[in-house]
């Protein structure tokens, strides 16, 4: 059922990636978290336990931000 869907999203933030850090090509970007960090809030958000509810959200590493 529908009812038993919730939503959350997450923003990673700018991450050491190869897509966010360029390192096959040395451009580097100042304050570019690493990859454990930009992992931190998604990884929170799955382990939610199952009977979470909330739905709808929005967030990132400091917390959930407004829509």
């Amino acid at each position: 059922m529908a009812a038993d869907i919730t939503v959350k999203s997450v923003n990673p933030g700018l991450t050491a990636t190869e897509l966010g850090d360029r390192p096959k090509i040395g451009f580097k970007i100042p304050g570019i978290q690493d990859v454990a960090t930009g992992a931190a809030r998604i990884i929170k958000m799955a382990s939610l336990p199952a009977d979470d509810k909330t739905t709808g959200t929005f967030s990132e590493n400091d917390g959930e931000l407004p829509w």
